[in-house]
């Protein structure tokens, strides 16, 4: 382990003085152009490790006179990345310049990356990070800005010393009245102001993101703005139309400012409003302006998990605090316990409520009892609940979770606090459904239990960012089912296999995991397991069904999923990437017999991308179809594809490896009637790419219209409907089959392969070397269109006895027995 000091200029937007009330661009320059020398000495190589826990680690920055100053504090926290983030904290600091103390593990060369502050980094790819910038920004007393609102970043070439580039730019603004809650910016053109953006290191540059067209500014107390000088931070925007302020005071009252006149806020520029509280006209109260609606949807005015088809009679304010207790507003007829932080209501009406969360806490929690159904809308909120869950909802009816701006939640490590006859089984856990909706971003994470749980179902549709880190259960659980319509779920879990003295039996913990069954129609889903005995997807368990043992059929018809698993099987339970169903043996060796199993898994659209590193990658417990979308699986240690049932083949792009048994297996018939299908074994015998289970009289079966490139053998017996040949190709290039005075596809195989079995309609000869300029498919490994060039390759007969070549010399595999 390396341990490095680093000497870091500090640079921070400087805005001086005050202009006239209306807008005016502040020729402010980047002070990264006019920083000395001085600040960016190196530092040289120390022995300082860093010490304690840097769970939650903070930032700050100096406000003097109404103005901004490039100052490091003691508590101040960066992210250097080799090719990880590291958390660096402050050794000595004195105005701009600061040295930071800090681990990184192993040697480094080259270049260093540096962002600030550390919690607002969410990953980095090359010289580029993501980072957010925050839509609700909150503002501690003596302060007149968000510190955890004004990222930068750095690149090092020298390894020791770093000069801070801003990322986003300011609007600042004067309150001259004392009883204001928030300040609300927005563009007149709908301009994005926040949210998860992209930036080069290099030049701190977005390139990409932004989702949030608003930004508020309000007390992190909860309580109202004192009188002074107050900042906003924006992402750099082209106000084409002007801007909208809107303005909330203690009465609940609003009023709004709005300008027409252009502006152009840069990367460390800004724009000065003046005194914005001066004539405002105040309207009707925020809650009477609630008219029962959250967001527009009209996609289905049938589907009741669209949260616009459903009218809420009124809307409930909670607001923590990081100061002081927590408050809630509009809340007549309903029973309010507030303990600090700690809020619970009761809903005993017969009114649908919305209860809106906001504000920040680091020991809090948020609980509902309710008959009825409801939403919580997530508004810029943080809750931490060291004891429990941070958000308990005990209402077993439809609860709709709208994600707005940038939101975080967390559970502690023992649930110390839930009361006898209740669950509480994760950080945001539901008695009834979870439908979640909205276009701001929710961190979720679980130290105590899984992340989000629901007793019921859980369905995400558009637009929402969801990240889950789970440590000591699932991600996210939906008892009946999980459904993805939308949106952007990532999800890592590291939790290893527990001992369920209740069930009596070794349990692991997936990413998504449902008793009921799996759905996908759109979004996009990445699943992360380094956990033993855990899974990416688990879906349909043997108890779903106490009486017949049947479960509903799982499903994809569109979306994205990426799944990594790298934990090892313990106590007898596996790791897949995605399993669906159960089966039970009437043994358990190696030779047992299925004797009961259930758990169809249909895939007609989609992106699948799965490696598997210590079990089979995808398994249905029952029949598998395939009929369309892209399925690229890949395993180091048992069959890339298996099913206890039939394995159905009619469409799509299906790429599969194992390096340790079959590359597609089925217990029953394996059909392939259409589509695109690599099977790839590079084991040797007896293991072969396509496998039935011709012991039980089974067969493999290709009919006309089918493609298919195998290497490491057909199963024995095989019926194929048109014609198999051996053809030499190219590993790791593109390859392709021709017929009709045309290429059929192209394809590529991984390394080592020399030579593939193929079948296709109407298919002449072979080519190799290829180039594909067409959409590519099944993570870039089949191509049908814009294929050119090559060299001709004839094809050869092939013979099952030879091994994965199919008749040529280098194939390992052969005849199953």
């Amino acid at each position: 382990m390396k341990t490095i000091r680093y000497l870091a200029a500090a640079v921070l937007v400087l805005l001086t003085a005050c202009m006239e009330d209306s807008i005016l661009v502040d020729e402010i320059p980047d002070p990264a152009a006019s920083e000395s020398q001085e600040s960016q000495a190196s530092a040289s190589l120390s022995c300082i490790v860093l010490q304690g826990s840097l769970e939650a680690p903070g930032s700050k920055v100096f406000i003097s006179d109404g103005n901004l100053s490039p100052v490091w504090s003691e508590d101040d926290v960066i992210a250097v990345f080799d090719d990880t983030k590291h958390a660096f904290t402050v050794k000595e600091c004195s105005g701009s310049k600061a040295s930071f103390e800090g681990s990184i593990n192993g040697s480094y060369s080259g270049t260093l990356y540096a962002a600030y502050p550390y919690d607002a980094v969410s990953s980095r790819s090359g010289a580029t990070v993501s980072l957010v910038v925050p839509s609700s920004q909150k503002v501690r007393d003596g302060y007149a800005v968000d510190q955890d609102a004004l990222p930068a970043v750095a690149a090092s070439e020298d390894g020791t010393s770093f000069h801070f580039k801003n990322v986003a730019g300011l609007v600042r603004f004067e309150i001259a009245s004392d009883d204001i809650t928030s300040v609300r910016l927005e563009g007149n053109n709908g301009e994005a102001l926040a949210g998860t953006v992209s930036v080069s290191f290099g030049s701190a540059e977005i390139s990409a993101g932004g989702s949030s067209s608003s930004v508020t500014l309000s007390p992190g107390n909860g309580g109202t703005l004192a009188q002074g000088a107050y900042f906003m931070a924006v992402t750099p925007v082209n106000f084409s139309k002007g801007i909208t302020l809107t303005l909330v005071n203690s009465n609940g009252l609003v009023a709004t400012k709005t300008s027409s006149n252009a502006a152009v806020i840069e990367r460390s520029g800004g724009i000065n409003l003046g005194d914005v509280t001066t004539g405002l006209d105040w309207g009707e109260s925020q809650e009477e302006e609630f008219n029962g609606t959250i967001e527009s949807d009209d996609s289905d005015p049938d589907d009741e998990d669209i949260v616009s088809n459903t009218t809420f009679d009124y809307k409930v304010s909670v607001i923590f605090s990081g100061s002081g207790s927590a408050t809630v507003k509009n809340a007549d007829g309903l029973s309010v316990v507030i303990d600090g932080n700690d809020v619970t209501i009761t809903n005993a009406t017969k009114n649908n409520i919305v209860y809106e969360l906001s504000g920040s806490t680091s020991d809090g929690s948020f609980k509902l009892y309710s008959s009825k159904k409801q939403a919580i809308v997530l508004n810029g909120v943080s809750i931490k609940n060291p004891n429990g869950a941070a958000i308990n909802n005990q209402s077993k009816k439809r609860t709709f979770v709208v994600v707005k701006g940038v939101n975080s939640l967390a559970d502690g490590p023992s649930y110390t606090d839930t009361p006898s006859g209740e669950d509480e089984k994760a950080a945001f856990f539901s008695e009834g459904q979870l439908v979640f909706s909205g276009s701001g971003s929710l961190t979720v994470t679980a130290t105590g239990k899984a992340g989000i749980s629901s007793d019921d179902y859980v369905r995400f549709m558009s637009s929402p960012t969801v990240k889950v880190n789970s440590t000591a259960g699932h991600g996210v659980r939906g008892k009946d089912y999980v459904i993805f319509d939308g949106g952007t779920t990532a999800i890592n879990v590291s939790a290893g296999v527990v001992y369920d003295s209740e069930d009596a039996e070794y349990k692991g913990f997936s990413g998504v995991k449902s008793d009921g069954y799996f759905g996908m129609n759109k979004g996009s889903l990445a699943i992360t397991n380094s956990g033993n005995g855990g899974k990416g997807i688990r879906a349909g368990s043997y108890d779903y069904d106490s009486t017949n043992h049947t479960v509903p059929d799982s499903y994809i018809t569109g979306g994205s999923i990426s799944i990594t698993t790298t934990g090892s099987e313990t106590n007898d339970v596996s790791c897949k990437a995605i399993k669906i169903g159960w089966a039970t043996k009437n043994g358990t060796d190696d030779h047992a017999k299925v004797t009961a199993n259930a758990g169809n898994f249909t895939i007609s659209g989609g992106s699948l991308v799965l490696n598997c590193a210590k079990s089979e990658c995808l398994e249905a417990k029952g029949n598998l179809t395939i009929s369309g979308g892209q399925v690229w699986a890949s395993s180091s240690a048992d069959d890339a594809i298996n099913s206890q049932g039939e394995t159905n083949i009619t469409g799509g792009y299906v790429y599969a490896f194992s390096s340790q048994n079959d590359a597609i297996d089925t217990n029953h018939d394996l059909k392939i009637s259409g589509g695109y299908v690599i099977a790839v074994t590079t084991k040797g015998s007896p293991e072969v790419a396509l496998d039935a289970n011709t012991e039980e009289g089974y067969r493999l079966y290709i009919y006309s219209g089918a493609t298919v490139v195998a290497y490491g053998g057909l199963e024995r017996g095989y019926s194929a409907s048109q014609t198999v040949k051996s053809m030499s190709c190219t590993a790791g290039k593109w390859n392709a089959l021709y017929g009709g005075n045309a290429y059929l596809c192209a394809f590529k195989v991984p390394s080592g392969v020399s030579s593939v079995a193929v079948s296709a309609p109407s298919m002449s000869y072979g080519y190799s070397n290829v180039s594909v300029s067409g959409t590519t498919y099944a993570n870039d490994t089949w191509a049908v269109s814009g294929i050119s060039g090559g060299s001709q390759v004839s094809l050869g007969n092939y013979s099952g006895n030879d091994g994965g070549g199919g008749g040529n010399p280098g194939g390992g595999g052969g005849w199953h027995h």
